[in-house]
């Protein structure tokens, strides 16, 4: 930044270091926002002949009628300006203010430029709870709206149904309670569901889900969701699967995804196809203007194989890079097709740096892998 010392100081004084300091402290000030302190003396009693011919006749009425801002009260807040002797009927120069940064240009300057509002991550697993109950956790966190939960790995048995559900409960401003499990006769082996939540005042994301009964194969349902607020832009959307409950000795088939996204709401689309039957499907979703650059979202997607995979790793690209790495990173399902052998075993894991994600789906033990899985991501920046 380049200081210009014309106008009152341009004589040819030799000014210290301090009224330097001063001044650079000040001229940032005014670069970051901030107006000129409440004078302490006002009105101040001018040379109006001396006034006009310094300033114009423009500026010289701006300073006559200027009397600060009230948000700057302090007699020594650093945006107070310094009167020369020539221009008030004074016989020394009027010094206003002091050399250092005043707790009110501070805190001016802090709203002026809000922090970027915090995001919780959690992951809710079930190994630790019975394998025919639901798992309940309480989360203590200060972000409780915009709760989000999405389902990236199983493992149940072959039993019955294939039956797992992640639901949000108990919320209140110290936290909530995120419940995981199956019912019935379903053998759960383990799952885990990650959770992504907001503070109230956070407008970065609106979020929401959808759900749907009795969905046979071959079939689709959609219903479409309208925004709280519309965006400004069309937003980035991400759907995913936070509880499902399909017909035992079936073959999983599970998609969800949005269409037709514009300032106002999208489309969510269940589906099913060929001979499978789903008997209830939730999918959550998260939206977001495209150009905000605290968060990144996108598609974690791999081909059909008719062979079936067992372990598949890709990686997924931001539309543009983030300064740094994010803080947390969300990933769900969104997308299951797998013909369960022995269990319904599949799992989502992921990472992510400054300019893309890594991601991996798997299964183990003897199982003979999945025809196809898809997920999402949802990056956000460190605050």
């Amino acid at each position: 930044m380049n200081f210009n010392f014309g106008g009152w100081k341009s004589s040819k004084a030799v000014y210290s270091h301090a009224s330097i300091k001063r001044l650079a402290l000040h001229l940032f000030g005014h670069a970051l926002g901030l107006p000129h302190a409440k004078l302490n003396q006002w009105p101040l009693s001018w040379k109006e002949v001396e006034l006009e011919r310094e300033c114009d006749t423009f500026n010289a009425e701006l300073l006559r009628d200027a009397k600060g801002c009230d948000q700057l009260p302090d007699p020594e807040s650093i945006m107070h300006y310094d009167v020369p002797a020539r221009l008030v009927n004074s016989t020394t120069e009027i010094r206003q203010g002091n050399c250092f940064i005043d707790q009110e240009a501070r805190g001016l300057v802090q709203s002026l430029y809000p922090k970027v509002l915090e995001a919780a991550f959690f992951q809710c697993d079930t190994s630790d709870f019975s394998k025919d109950s639901i798992a309940k956790h309480f989360f203590r966190t200060s972000c409780t709206a915009n709760i989000v939960t999405g389902i990236r790995k199983v493992d149940m048995g072959i039993n019955a149904n294939f039956r797992l559900k992640s639901e949000v409960s108990n919320v209140d401003s110290v936290g909530y309670t995120v419940n995981m499990g199956t019912w019935d006769e379903t053998c759960l082996n383990a799952a885990i569901c990650n959770v992504l939540s907001f503070k109230p005042a956070d407008e970065r994301v609106q979020t929401g889900s959808a759900r749907w009964d009795s969905l046979t194969g071959g079939n689709e349902r959609w219903t479409r969701q309208t925004f709280g607020k519309a965006f400004n832009q069309t937003p980035n959307v991400v759907v995913f699967i936070s509880a499902f409950d399909t017909e035992e000795s079936k073959v999983v088939r599970i998609d969800v995804a949005p269409s037709d996204i514009d300032k106002n709401g999208f489309t969510v689309h269940l589906k099913t196809w060929n001979d499978s039957n789903i008997y209830n499907i939730t999918a959550s979703w998260v939206a977001h203007e495209p150009d905000e650059w605290s968060i990144r979202s996108g598609p974690l997607d791999i081909a059909f194989d008719q062979r079936q995979t067992k372990d598949v790793k890709l990686t997924s690209d931001y539309t543009f890079p983030m300064k740094e790495k994010p803080a947390q990173l969300f990933y769900a399902f969104s997308h299951i097709d797998v013909e369960p052998d022995r269990n319904l075993q599949v799992d989502l894991y992921a990472t992510c740096d400054e300019k893309r994600v890594y991601a991996e789906f798997n299964t183990w033990d003897n199982e003979q892998g999945f025809f196809q899985c898809k997920g999402c991501y949802i990056a956000l920046a460190q605050v």
